[in-house]
């Protein structure tokens, strides 16, 4: 049985060094293929106010403000094999994927990065300003602050006692395996929810996505604004 075993070693060992001879390992002619990120440096360093918000959506202020606040999680260190792209351009990547309609390729060409970093950026860069902006920035207004949109409300839009307007959306997904039928809305599409409640300052107060299509403003029943008695309560003792 030994012997067995050491001959069918030998035959292996023979058949790749056979193979190994017929394809010898090839050198790698590039790590990365070469891209180009000129129209983004042009961008940055000779758009004025109205040509970065065009493209941006946001001013350079703004821009820099969610930049230092998000920027320790998603810089990267240099490799001996390529040097990190850089935090400013992966937000201004996210930023210019929401602002047009352009697809990863279109995006990633302007940008000098491939389509699967891009996608990736977008998931890191989501992920990092959900992290340390959502709690801070969307929220549900009390106290003063509340009786300042109820009375602007008023006196902006002629409705009393408003706190917001609410309404919502159906976002388009490719059906699960599980439960497909559950995200069929009423138009006939595979979707998941979306509903957001914006005040008189055109500010959101409260989002939530991910209720299957099925549902429509039955969705609201999970977000901040109706899971405790504290909010509601708040909300009418003004």
């Amino acid at each position: 049985m030994l012997r067995y075993w050491c001959r069918r070693k030998q035959l292996l060992l023979i058949m790749l060094s056979i193979i190994t001879l017929i394809n010898p390992p090839r050198d790698r002619i590039c790590w990365m293929r070469p891209n180009s990120d000129d129209w983004f440096i042009l961008a940055d360093s000779t758009f004025n106010r109205e040509q970065w918000y065009e493209n941006f959506r946001v001013t350079r202020d703004t821009f820099t403000i969610i930049l230092n606040e998000i920027e320790h999680d998603i810089a990267k260190q240099d490799t001996p094999m390529r040097k990190a792209v850089p935090t400013r351009k992966k937000l201004a990547m996210t930023l210019y994927y929401f602002a047009s309609t352009a697809e990863f390729r279109t995006i990633a060409n302007l940008f000098g990065v491939s389509r699967a970093f891009l996608c990736n950026c977008i998931k890191d860069v989501c992920c990092a300003i959900i992290k340390n902006l959502q709690r801070r920035l969307i929220y549900i207004p009390k106290d003063d602050e509340l009786k300042s949109i109820l009375e602007t409300y008023k006196e902006k839009w002629g409705f009393p006692m408003c706190a917001g307007a609410i309404d919502g959306t159906h976002i388009a997904i490719i059906a699960p395996k599980e439960d497909h039928t559950d995200y069929v809305n009423r138009k006939g599409y595979h979707s998941v929810v979306m509903q957001a409640l914006v005040d008189c300052n055109y500010l959101f107060r409260d989002v939530v996505i991910g209720w299957p299509g099925v549902y429509t403003m039955l969705a609201s029943c999970q977000t901040q604004l109706f899971m405790t008695k504290e909010t509601t309560i708040t909300c009418f003792q003004i």
